[in-house]
């Protein structure tokens, strides 16, 4: 996230591994608390809990062999300068492409999402066209935007992580006080359709969950640039936030699962079960709007402030006048504008979110750090900005193995999520409804054709 991270931490004097630690976890923990019920349901407990482990794990694994690596150069500051380090001109192409690609590609996305939790908000049910919600939220979305950077935005990220535990307490006090009169009973292993395609692309669906929903080599790079000089803190950083993940997930997932069976909707709040017309039902739609509104702005920042430097790299960012106020304004629309247009016109933002998963989270979390150790050499020596240091945390034969382990699971897991979009894309039911446009200008409407 370049320097919005790092002065986020800046400004928290004697920062330390629970600081950065609670960031990573925050960063995608609003949108897993909705889905992992969906995914421990469809996989099985056993093998829910058992891969929610596992890509725990690697990707924390991950995240520690670029933290030893970035400890190997000067003047990282961020994921493409550790690309450019140990690839050349390829790798820093390669990492722009995958980290900001994902960013770029979740903005249309945390659109439609912050919109739904401010529809539910005032009535789910309400007969409204979908995109007058957007429209409302982009607006508050771009007014997000106008900190510029995160080291104005401390307070919001810890409301984020707030949210998130308060969203999980109403999920247990639901689940716990009302029945499903659909219930299922959730197996061990798999799930009662798992015979069928469609059931394994259910299987699948939940296997992404686990890949998304804990992805600390997004940020990494530039919490540990500027702001934690212990290398040792930020592995630290990353086992809390893998044991926060990791009690998340189970714990939400679980309970939920054994207590309303296996078939399970992603946000669990789709189930027919849920009670949406109640009062703790709006309380957490509030509570999901805030979160998700913090976390995806993350987005929004770290893109406009790339963007600026790309069209307009004379602009002054500490400029707080009127007149530098609204020009930063004309600037930071384009890119949210264009993220608005491909949310409106995107017949099925969900499935997108399934393809974006596949081409940019097993690739920044497992094969991009694998890639970066196989593939560093002395030639990054050449480039003056990046003098090679012999301090290494790990030894090479351990980062070789965790290397080689990362390469061959992440290639896995992009085939995994890759399938499981297409199932996504394939199945009625899966995909949801595809909609574009509103009473009086519809284009397109499959909410109301037969599966």
């Amino acid at each position: 996230l370049n320097e919005s991270i790092p002065l986020l931490i800046e400004r928290k004097k004697g920062c330390t591994g629970l600081y950065a630690g609670l960031i990573i976890f925050s960063f995608s923990a609003p949108s897993a608390v909705m889905g992992v019920p969906y995914a421990i349901g469809t996989q099985g407990i056993v093998v829910g809990v058992l891969l929610c482990i596992l890509y725990t794990i690697s990707v924390s694994l991950g995240a520690v062999l670029l933290i030893d690596l970035v400890g190997q150069y000067t003047n990282i500051k961020e994921l493409k300068d550790l690309g450019r380090a140990t690839m050349g001109s390829k790798g820093e192409y390669f990492a722009t492409l995958i980290q900001n690609g994902n960013f770029f590609l979740f903005m249309p996305v945390a659109l439609d999402i912050v919109a739904s939790s401010a529809q539910d908000i005032i009535d789910p049910s309400i007969d409204i066209c979908p995109d007058y919600f957007l429209f409302a939220v982009a607006a508050v979305c771009l007014a997000t935007t106008q900190i510029r950077s995160f080291s104005n935005a401390s307070f919001f990220s810890v409301s984020s992580l707030v949210c998130v535990f308060l969203i999980s307490v109403i999920i247990f006090v639901v689940v716990s006080t009302n029945s499903n009169d659909d219930k299922k009973n959730a197996q061990l292993f798999g799930n009662p359709d798992g015979d069928s395609l469609k059931g394994v692309s259910q299987g699948l669906l939940g296997v992404t969950t686990a890949v998304w929903s804990y992805v600390p080599s997004f940020l990494v790079v530039e919490l540990l640039s500027s702001t934690l000089p212990s290398k040792g803190g930020m592995c630290r950083a990353v086992v809390l936030s893998a044991a926060l993940n990791v009690v998340l997930y189970v714990g939400v997932g679980v309970v939920v699962v054994c207590r309303w069976g296996w078939e399970m909707e992603d946000p669990i709040t789709l189930v027919d079960a849920w009670p949406s017309q109640s009062t703790l039902s709006r309380i957490m739609s509030a509570l999901l709007f805030i979160s998700n509104l913090v976390s995806y702005s993350i987005d929004s920042v770290a893109l406009t402030g790339k963007y600026i430097q790309a069209v307009c790299p004379d602009f002054d960012t500490d400029d707080w006048t009127p007149v530098g106020c609204l020009r930063f304004l004309a600037l930071s629309a384009q890119p949210w504008a264009l993220a608005l247009v491909i949310s409106i016109v995107a017949p099925n933002m969900f499935v997108i979110l399934a393809f974006v998963t596949a081409f940019s989270v097993p690739w920044v979390t497992m094969i991009f750090p694998s890639l970066c150790f196989l593939c560093a050499d002395s030639s990054a020596s050449e480039d003056p900005l990046l003098k090679i240091k012999t301090d290494k945390l790990l030894s090479p034969t351990s980062s070789q193995r965790i290397a080689v382990w990362l390469l061959i699971l992440g290639s896995i897991t992009f085939i995994i999520c890759l399938a499981a979009a297409v199932g996504k894309s394939a199945f009625a039911d899966l995909r949801g409804d595809s909609v574009i446009g509103c009473s009086g200008w519809m284009l397109l409407d499959t909410s109301t054709d037969d599966d």
